[in-house]
């Protein structure tokens, strides 16, 4: 080059890494980073309300082509009013173009990744943790609405090396495994609808039923167990639980379908077979409501409770053995319990019995037949065996308020314990209740107020659930006795008038029959007693919906036309309704 300039040096690192990075592409056919694999939906309707439910793969394990890497962040839900055309409120990037829609629901991983993507205009979620379940309510009854959960990465939030997070497309059609059509409303009035009803004891664990496949279904009977047992599955399960879940087919002699762990109160299903699928929605184990429920006087200021408040190593934990619930009862000295006061700890064989205890103990789990298990009743007063017991009040056990009962120095020991039992057996069903009666000026409960403590009733072994279904599709969970099923069938909208809204076109005419029992007939008639249409009615939902044609396939005109609706039990219905253009 010319005198005092530099010489151009050619550096082949940018080469080699564009070189490299296009063999890479080539390699993959050309594809670039993406988002996870969408997950498989299904959705139960409900009256006003949709159930959707998915599978946790293949979305989680979906690997990035390029990166290699497991990238899932979350799922997000939208819901579309206009058969898949719009996705709900729309975003847009910084120059109004339209780049997404808002979704209704997010869930994501807890791992800090939350808030705006800072690549691309979108939200990566609150750290909300993963569900698999939604429910949306509030809605139309008989309007067609479609769902679309779909799973999104992670991205790339390094300042230097920004790369947005992929969102799975939003379904175009239903026949996508991401994307479903539903219509709510509610069940047949005959039926009880998918949700099962426990057997064996009480249950706040929800088994549902979603029929996905008509033409897979058997008409057989099935059995829901749940075992302590060892576990083994047909599928890998990356952490084995203590419970698990079984489905056996008794038609074919109690045939073994599938064993999984019990899901956890999120809400999971179980693989589809025979055409349906189980949602299971367990319950935490614990305490549901504890407290003071009837006072006579002034509220008492005696904290009692069940949970483990500190980190002291002398702090208990909560014990809840079982799923029965308790009421305390104060009583007066006459009619107190005789009970059996364990002191100085379980350390030592000092058992003092037959102590006065001026409360009464039900077993309240069945509200209406109350047993008196005040017999059981264990107390214990643990202060004697820490040094600093000198600091503490006399043992015992008491409703004085500073006395046996108070602890001034909290969160160091154990408070004095009532277990309240409804046996004298190793296996019977029992609450550690930690009792703190405050200092001198705290007040104390009066006679006849109640002090109730309610659990969680979650699946467990002795529980079973029963069901069957019908080849007809409807399912066969719970029949209902029903007198008259058809004395409160409706005619909606009534009148119609040029259209309702349930109606996406103008070609897509829809009147609507509703509260209708799982199977009967609808015949339609003008007033002259002409026959317009029939509907054969056969759904496990309460509703049918008439297309306004005449047997002809022609659309009715305007006037009254009247309807008879009979059921293979011989019940009829009588009708008119009206139609205005």
């Amino acid at each position: 080059g010319d005198a005092g300039t530099i010489p151009f040096q050619p550096d082949t690192t940018d080469l080699m890494e564009n070189a490299r990075q296009a063999n890479e592409m080539y390699q993959l056919a050309f594809q670039g980073s993406g988002p996870p694999s969408p997950p498989q939906v299904y959705a139960a309707p409900g009256d006003r309300s949709v159930t959707l439910y998915w599978s946790a793969e293949p979305s989680e394990s979906s690997i990035d082509v390029l990166t290699r890497e497991m990238d899932f962040e979350g799922y997000k839900v939208f819901r579309s009013t206009d058969l898949g055309q719009t996705w709900g409120k729309v975003i847009t990037d910084n120059t109004g173009r339209p780049i997404g829609y808002h979704p209704i629901a997010i869930f994501d991983l807890e791992n800090n990744i939350k808030g705006s993507d800072p690549a691309f205009p979108q939200h990566l979620g609150e750290d909300s943790g993963l569900a698999y379940t939604f429910v949306d309510s509030n809605l139309i009854n008989g309007f067609e609405y479609w769902y679309c959960v779909t799973s999104y990465d992670h991205g790339n939030q390094d300042p230097d090396s920004l790369e947005q997070s992929y969102l799975y497309p939003l379904g175009a059609s239903v026949f996508e495994p991401h994307t479903v059509s539903i219509i709510p409303g509610p069940a047949a009035i005959d039926q009880a609808g998918g949700e099962l009803v426990p057997v064996g004891g009480p249950c706040e664990g929800s088994v549902r039923i979603i029929i996905t496949d008509t033409t897979a279904v058997t008409g057989h009977g099935y059995k829901i167990t749940f075992s302590d047992e060892a576990l083994t599955t047909d599928e890998p399960i990356e952490t084995l639980q203590s419970l698990g879940v079984t489905l056996v087919d008794t038609t074919e002699m109690d045939t073994l379908l599938h064993k999984y762990p019990v899901p956890s109160d999120s809400g999971e299903y179980l693989p589809v077979v025979d055409g349906f699928l189980l949602l299971l929605q367990d319950v935490t184990p614990g305490v549901k409501s504890i407290g003071w429920t009837k006072v006579h006087n002034e509220m008492s200021t005696f904290d009692w409770y069940t949970e483990k408040r500190t980190t002291s190593p002398q702090e208990v934990e909560e014990i809840i053995v079982g799923v029965e619930d308790f009421r305390i009862v104060v009583v007066s000295e006459s009619n107190a319990t005789s009970g059996i006061a364990f002191m100085d700890g379980l350390f030592t064989d000092n058992i003092y019995s037959h102590i006065s205890i001026p409360i009464q103990v039900y077993k309240i789990t069945d509200p209406e037949n109350p047993v008196n298990v005040s017999a059981y009743t264990q107390v214990f007063d643990l202060r004697n065996y820490f040094p600093i017991s000198d600091l503490l009040g006399p043992l015992g056990w008491d409703l004085i308020p500073g006395g046996a009962g108070y602890n001034p120095l909290p969160g160091t020991v154990w408070p004095d314990i009532i277990a309240l039992r409804d046996g004298d057996t190793e296996d019977a069903n029992e609450i550690w209740l930690k009792t703190q009666n405050g200092p001198a000026s705290a007040i104390a409960p009066s006679v006849g107020d109640e002090f109730t403590v309610i659990t969680n009733k979650p699946f467990r072994p002795g529980l079973h659930y029963g069901f069957s279904t019908s080849r007809n599709s409807a399912l066969q969970a719970v029949d209902i006795e029903v007198d008259d099923p058809l004395k409160n069938v409706r005619v909606v909208p009534d009148p119609y008038i040029v259209t309702n809204v349930w109606e996406t076109s103008e070609f897509g005419k829809k009147l609507q029959f509703t509260n209708l029992p799982s199977e009967c007939t609808i015949r339609i008639f003008t007033l002259v007693g002409e026959r317009v249409a029939t509907i054969d009615h056969r759904s496990d939902r309460g509703y049918a919906f008439w297309d306004m044609r005449n047997h002809n396939d022609q659309f009715i005109a305007p006037g009254v036309y009247l309807y008879a609706i009979t059921t293979p039990a011989g019940h009829k219905a009588l009708g008119r309704f009206l139609v205005i253009k």
